[in-house]
């Protein structure tokens, strides 16, 4: 539901105010990503989220979401949730190995 999508925007731009945290970051990324804006949500990822976390959901989004930059390789992600598979889950794995 677009409304749902669309709050959730908002909710990560409070969290993102009120705790400005890489984990935060990546919410209000990936919050932008579901509501087809991926241009924010690459812009985003790439100045808050890459290198300032090794959370493996937050590099999951952030794999995620940059697979649409054409000037981002995520071979270096990839490895690194091949990794933390684990960690994310048996459902998550599908995801990882086809990045």
């Amino acid at each position: 539901n677009k409304d749902y999508r669309e709050k959730a925007i908002t909710i990560a731009k409070q969290e993102v105010e009120e705790r400005p945290t890489a984990q935060s970051y990546d919410l209000l990324a990936w919050a932008y990503y579901k509501n087809e804006q991926t241009k924010k949500a690459i812009a985003i990822t790439r100045e808050y989220v890459l290198g300032k976390t090794f959370e493996p959901e937050a590099l999951l989004h952030a794999a995620i979401i940059l697979k649409n930059d054409d000037r981002f390789e995520i071979t270096s992600l990839k490895k690194e949730l091949i990794g933390a598979i684990y960690e994310l889950g048996p459902t998550a794995e599908q995801t990882i190995l086809n990045l």
